[in-house]
């Protein structure tokens, strides 16, 4: 590089120097300097006391983007107008030598790149050629900074977001319920905030999770998840439990790994207390299993129709009624389809007026059907909900299965028709007997006209006509007593034979009235039973009775009696009317009649089969019934658990033989019924007796009490004083020690009996009573001693 200039002297030689170099030796120092100042990265110049520049490098040259010819020997201020107010101090003080050398920082904007502002660090001082005080110039060598300066203001707004966000995510911290710490490498704390579960910074810092902890299983939870991520530099995160007071804390826990020169040196993690979410969840797990237990119990279906996107949606209770499969989406279309045709307009009906209707309820009652071809009865009650346009969006509601209830209401139904004829027909059967009894009644009111044989007619139509009477009311007493469980069986040990002769003993009068033929078939071992003789022989008198009734005039019974598998069996046959086979499923209900004629000739409540089936299953068998069809006949079969060892006949129990009374007994006969204590007096003077009589309860105490009778005869529903109150008072007086207190009374159930019992009563016998168990009663009551 030259000039017009002369070149700045060279640096002074120390004082002490011996020589001077020589002038080849001061050329090649020159020609190494201008080497080396050419190839500089740092600019340079050389300015006189003008302030022109004398020498510049290229590098100083492209920092102001002048070639170096068109700088030399020009000012400062004229090359670099924008920078040399900055340097124009500087350098008037260098000069003058009142400034030591200076480093400074100058910016400013040059030809070379106008539109920037650039940056240099120049170092600014003066020249004195041979240790001269006087400075014949300035040396200058300046140095770009404006990429550091660019990566410095970088770093400071980069600094300042940190800051910032520092400032922010502290601030977050303070009022969030998260905690955030940073573990090492050992799983040791090395920063932590927002300390929970009752820790102090300084006792969780340096310390590890198995010395913070108190149950091993935290800890090591814990540390499993956190030496995993450590091991492998994957983040992870789960849902742990930590207990602490009140039960066990949950968090949500992030951990994730804290890299340093490339290997993973520590943990940072967050937590999120969750234990308010978890136990809501634990609220609403507990609430669903509840409601599905409560839907399990009743048998509910939830269902959800999403009207917009047409998808109806089941939630199937087991055992629950249901056309489509669990929770698979079906069309509207579809579940009509599976609605019973008979009910499906009107369950689209009803949907339709839920949808259109203001309050959006919606109720139905209809049959859905089953792929196999069976149905069952549904019940539905749900609510259309809307949406802020009042369009119907969705259906939801419950459906319950009412099979059962609709069943149950068709029985009652059939029940209630049922009990309507029973009473009419009740009705007919008691006037039946009545009528033949009033009509005896007026003819012996002509007992002057009548003969012997036409009184002895009237006495027999009584008879047999109260008996009658007497029979449906026991029976109607023996179905509710055996339906309530009320009844006993005198049980003892028999053979069939004993059992079909007493019956035939009841059944021949109507089987020899109607000319039926009756074929006995019996085996030649006896067949031994245990049960009631009086219960079992009336199941086969009303078998044969039914058989007798159900069969035209001059019909064919046949009873047959054999053995097999270990069972008695007992039928009765007959080439009768026969038994539609539908209805042989109900032919042992209660009040159930096949035939219902207006007539009513064969008579009958439709509650004696009921009464044989209940009384064969208390004695551990079963009935059954046959029957080809109308017009074929029928046939019954007693099933009955067959004894195999031969027992002694002497140990057969047998009914008593009636007693006569051979003493003359004082008797109270007690009742409100005129009718009823006359005629039971005039039969007791008939049979030698004294008879007093009473018709309410006071008059009976003080002829007791006044006459002391040895049997008091005592109806039980007395106005006034009633017959229990009449027993106690009597009992309690102690006047009549030895009288024998016995309750004549329509009330004949358990109770009735527990209460004449508990009243004092010695006997109970119920209305109307036979005579000659009466007489077997006053007989014992004759043998007691006085």
């Amino acid at each position: 590089m030259t000039s017009d200039h002369p070149d700045p002297p060279g640096p002074a030689l120390p004082a002490d120097s011996a020589e001077r170099p020589s002038e080849p030796a001061a050329f090649c120092e020159r020609a190494l300097l201008d080497g080396l100042l050419a190839a500089s990265p740092a600019g340079f110049a050389y300015i006189d006391t003008d302030f022109r520049l004398v020498r510049v490098n290229p590098a100083l040259a492209g920092f102001v983007g002048l070639a170096v010819e068109h700088m030399l020997g020009r000012r400062v201020a004229e090359v670099v107008p924008t920078l040399w107010p900055r340097l124009e101090p500087i350098c008037h003080a260098v000069l003058a030598g009142g400034h030591p050398p200076a480093s400074l920082e100058i910016a400013g904007r040059t030809p070379a790149q106008p539109g920037m502002l650039r940056h240099w660090l120049a170092h600014v001082y003066p020249v004195r050629p041979d240790g001269s005080a006087a400075g014949t110039g300035i040396g200058i060598v300046a140095l770009e900074i404006t990429a550091q300066k660019h990566t410095e203001a970088a770093l400071r707004a980069s600094e300042e977001r940190l800051r910032l966000a520092h400032g922010r995510f502290a601030a977050a911290l303070e009022n969030s319920p998260v905690v955030v710490f940073a573990q090492d490498r050992d799983l040791r704390y090395t920063w932590v905030h927002n300390c929970t579960l009752g820790f102090r910074d300084e006792q969780v810092l340096g310390a590890t999770d198995a010395e913070l902890f108190e149950q091993p299983a935290d800890a090591a939870r814990l540390t499993a998840l956190k030496r995993r991520v450590l091991d492998t530099g994957r983040p992870a995160r789960e849902e742990v439990p930590i207990l602490g007071q009140g039960g066990p804390h949950w968090y949500d826990l992030a951990v994730r790994p804290q890299y340093a020169a490339g290997a993973v040196a520590g943990l940072v993690c967050a937590a999120v207390n969750i234990t308010d979410r978890k136990n809501a969840e634990e609220r609403a797990r507990n609430n669903e299993l509840r409601l599905r237990l409560a839907l399990d119990a009743a048998r509910l279906t939830s269902f959800e129709w999403d009207i917009q996107r047409d998808q109806v949606r089941r939630f199937i209770a087991p055992d629950a009624p249901s056309a489509s499969p669990e929770d698979a989406p079906n069309p509207f279309g579809a579940v009509c389809q599976a609605v019973h045709p008979e009910d499906r307009l009107r369950f689209i009906a009803q949907i339709h007026a839920a949808l259109t209707s203001a309050d959006g309820r919606y109720e139905n009652e209809f049959r859905i059907l089953y792929p196999d071809g069976g149905s069952a009865w549904v019940y539905e009650r749900g609510r259309v909900e809307r949406d802020a346009a009042g369009r119907p969006v969705r259906l939801l509601g419950l459906s319950q299965d009412i099979t059962e209830r609709k069943r149950s209401e068709q029985a009652l139904r059939e029940a209630d028709r049922r009990k309507d004829e029973f009473l009419a027909m009740l009705a007919h059967e008691l006037r039946n007997p009545l009528a033949p009894i009033r009509n005896a009644v007026e003819i012996l009111k002509r007992r002057g006209e009548l003969s012997e044989v036409q009184i002895g007619g009237c006495h027999s139509i009584i008879q047999r006509q109260t008996e009658h009477l007497a029979r449906l009311v026991d029976d109607l007493l023996d179905v509710s007593r055996i339906s309530r469980g009320q009844i006993e069986l005198r049980k003892g040990t028999f053979t069939l034979t004993d059992i079909l002769q007493r019956a035939l003993e009841t059944s021949l009068p109507l089987i020899e009235s109607r000319r039926h033929e009756l074929s006995l078939h019996l085996p030649e071992e006896p067949l031994w039973v245990e049960g009631d003789l009086v219960r079992l022989a009336q199941v086969v008198s009303n078998l044969l009775n039914n058989a007798a009734k159900y069969t035209d005039i001059g019909g064919s019974i046949r009873l047959g009696v054999e053995c097999a598998d270990g069972h008695a069996l007992i039928r009765v046959e007959d080439n009768g009317r026969g038994i539609d086979p539908a209805v042989l499923p109900h032919l042992f209900d209660l009040f159930y009649q096949v035939d219902r004629t207006l007539d009513r000739s064969e008579g009958g409540l439709g509650i004696g089969l009921s009464l044989v089936e209940k009384l064969v299953g208390m004695h551990g068998g079963q009935v059954e019934a046959h029957s080809a069809g109308r017009g074929r006949g029928s046939e019954f079969v007693v099933r009955l658990p067959c004894l195999r060892d031969l027992l002694d006949v002497g140990a057969v129990a047998r009914p008593d033989p009636v007693r006569k009374t051979g003493e003359r007994l004082r008797i109270l006969v007690v009742d409100d019924n005129f009718d009823a204590a006359d005629s039971m007096a005039l039969l007791l003077l008939g049979e030698g007796h004294e008879v007093l009589t009473a018709y309410d309860g006071e008059t009976a105490l003080d002829l007791a009490l006044n006459h002391q009778p040895a049997v008091v005869l005592l109806d039980i529903g007395l106005p006034g004083m009633d017959g229990y109150s009449v027993a106690r008072e009597l009992r309690r007086r102690g006047a009549v020690p030895a009288t024998q207190l016995v309750a004549l009374t329509g009330y004949g159930q358990t109770e009735d009996r527990e209460k004449s019992q508990l009243a004092g009563f010695d006997r109970h016998l119920v209305k109307p009573v036979d005579f000659d168990a009466l007489q077997a009663v006053l007989a014992e009551c004759s043998d007691r001693p006085a």
